[in-house]
């Protein structure tokens, strides 16, 4: 901690550090830090103690960054790496502000150093995981700048957190049919998620690879896939099942310019199996069909919320944003007890949910969203409530 004191005391006939005569009205200040204390005339401080405090211009020696704490290179706590240490960057860096969610579209330079699309996120954000680095930087100046920065490893703040869009698959593994005399794959399988573009993470349609073999994996029913469901999404990092993709959207029609899904080259075996080796077998390549689609529990971005017209944050109307829209929560049948607003609460860091209550009676004219799940955190689409919506008050 940095501490100054001034003695109104005249240095009459003083001599100054570089051994100039001090004026009649010069003062004598000391300042005291961790790298620094000593007494100084006032117009020397910033050429001398200053430059002793510690200061970190990362652009001249070169870094790295990354996002952790999500299994995704493309979202999580942003860190850097300098002089063979990470960093953690403090969440009001570069002027932001605590726990607000700024314009993300100031992040672009970060994301694509990170080879990932447009930003969603840039604020603090407590849904990630995982251990940090027992460093800390905060930077100023533009945002993305690292010349202009402080470290501490003690009294560290709120994380800063980036959500990017990821980046498009281009080039799909082959889908031909493999000769007779080819051997069997060796290489271990794998799995992934294929959303929509400008869908979520950790949500989509399975994709599964064997070797350089890969397709969906055709489905007659979705009922009764919750233990394979979790067996997918531990293995992607994505959590536990969370529900089936509706049909609606596994089936959608493609957007210009967007390429469709693998064909169908397999089909379940066994919905209990414990590895993935056991849990699909081939079949012959078919273009259509239903084909398995899954939502994980860790699906990303979250719906956004925020309480409006109370005291402070953390009490008042509840309201979600859809794109670049905000509007109301509309009370619901499906939203039980209070888990609903319990999730809204914690999105803004107010701990538990002390009471809540209906605004109105939700006129005809009233408009806004509801979540069908009941569960803001399970919510991964809000569907729009044209008339006799009921506002909620939270505090």
């Amino acid at each position: 901690m940095l501490a100054v004191q001034i003695q109104a005391l005249p240095v009459a006939g003083g001599v100054t550090r570089d051994g100039a005569l001090a004026s009649p009205d010069s003062y004598i200040v000391t300042m005291f830090n961790s790298n620094c204390g000593a007494v100084w005339k006032m117009d020397d401080i910033l050429t001398s103690c200053l430059r002793g405090l510690r200061g970190l211009n990362l652009e001249d020696q070169g870094f790295t960054v990354r996002l952790s704490g999500s299994g995704s290179r493309c979202q999580g706590h942003l860190e850097v790496n300098y002089k063979d240490e990470w960093y953690t960057v403090h969440s009001q860096s570069w002027g932001l502000r605590p726990f607000h969610r700024e314009d993300p579209g100031q992040a672009w330079k970060l994301c694509q150093e990170l080879r990932c699309r447009e930003p969603l996120l840039l604020s603090h954000f407590q849904h990630f995981k995982g251990e940090r680095p027992q460093s800390q930087i905060t930077c100023r100046g533009q945002l993305g700048s690292f010349s202009n920065c402080s470290d501490s490893k003690a009294n560290q703040g709120a994380p800063l957190a980036l959500i990017c869009l990821e980046p498009l698959r281009t080039t799909p593994l082959p889908t031909s049919p493999l000769p007779m005399t080819t051997p069997e794959p060796t290489a271990p399988p794998r799995l992934q998620l294929v959303a929509r573009p400008g869908g979520l993470r950790c949500a989509g349609l399975v994709e599964f690879y064997s070797g350089s073999l890969g397709g969906t994996v055709g489905i007659e029913s979705q009922e009764g896939i919750q233990d394979l469901g979790n067996l997918i999404c531990a293995a992607l990092q994505c959590g536990s099942f969370l529900k089936p993709l509706p049909e609606t959207e596994a089936a959608r029609t493609l957007e210009p310019g967007e390429s469709g899904p693998l064909p169908i080259r397999w089909k379940i075996q066994n919905r209990r199996c414990a590895s993935l080796e056991q849990c699909f077998r081939k079949v012959q390549p078919q273009a259509g069909g239903r084909a398995l689609g899954l939502i994980c529990s860790d699906f990303q971005p979250k719906v956004q919320s925020r309480l409006v017209g109370g005291t402070g944050t953390c009490d008042g109307s509840v309201e979600v944003r859809q794109g670049k829209q905000w509007d109301a929560l509309c009370d619901s049948s499906s939203a039980k007890g209070v888990a609903m607003w319990e999730d809204v609460c914690w999105e803004q860091q107010c701990g538990n949910v002390s009471s809540f209550q209906l605004l109105d009676t939700g006129e005809k004219t009233s408009g806004g969203f509801f979540c069908p799940p009941g569960k803001l955190s399970q919510c991964h689409q809000l569907l729009q409530k044209k008339s006799h919506c009921k506002r909620v008050f939270v505090t």
